[in-house]
């Protein structure tokens, strides 16, 4: 299954493009995405915030096709 997400923020300059396109095989779930970015990327999978159509993704769950996949670095504020 090709997976495709949207990339902000500081993931889209590691990438160098506003999304990343990730091959899961079998029945994968939201945390294997967030497995795929780490390593693609080269960042720690726990700074990585994935929302599935507007929504924190729950990562123990299977994806389904045609969702919108986001993943962004932790937000600072102050």
């Amino acid at each position: 299954m090709m997976i495709k997400v949207k990339l902000f923020a500081s993931f889209r300059e590691i990438a160098k493009s506003d999304y990343i396109e990730l091959e899961l095989n079998g029945k994968p779930t939201y945390g294997d995405i967030v497995r795929g970015i780490a390593i693609r990327l080269g960042v720690d999978p726990q700074e990585i915030k994935l929302l599935v159509n507007d929504e924190p993704a729950k990562l123990d769950a299977g994806i389904e096709d045609y969702q919108k996949i986001i993943a962004f670095p932790p937000v600072a504020g102050g």
